[in-house]
């Protein structure tokens, strides 16, 4: 999933449970396509960068991705969605349950 512009994907595992409390603040400065929890993280992401993460209610693992500064974000959150990860000399890897 991606934000309006295209400048941030999302790759997300999990469940956000008070992702609605925070997508009735950012409907208003943000075009959503979905009412997914997904969504909420890419523009709570936009608005608070990394630090979103510490934001959620939930079991999760995600990656961002900001197209800007080719920058990968991967929050840790308690394992209980365990996000793994790996950088060879060809790409880099990861994956959660």
């Amino acid at each position: 999933m991606t934000n309006e512009d295209e400048t941030l994907w999302i790759v997300f595992n999990g469940e956000i449970y008070n992702f609605r409390s925070y997508g009735i603040v950012l409907f208003k400065r943000h075009v959503f396509r979905t009412k997914s929890d997904t969504e909420v993280i890419v523009h709570l992401y936009e608005e608070k960068g990394e630090s979103c993460a510490a934001e959620l209610n939930g079991i999760f693992a995600f990656a961002i991705w900001t197209r800007k500064s080719a920058h990968y974000s991967l929050p840790d959150h308690m394992g209980i969605k365990p996000l793994y990860y790996a950088m060879t000399n060809e790409a880099f890897l990861f994956s959660s349950e």
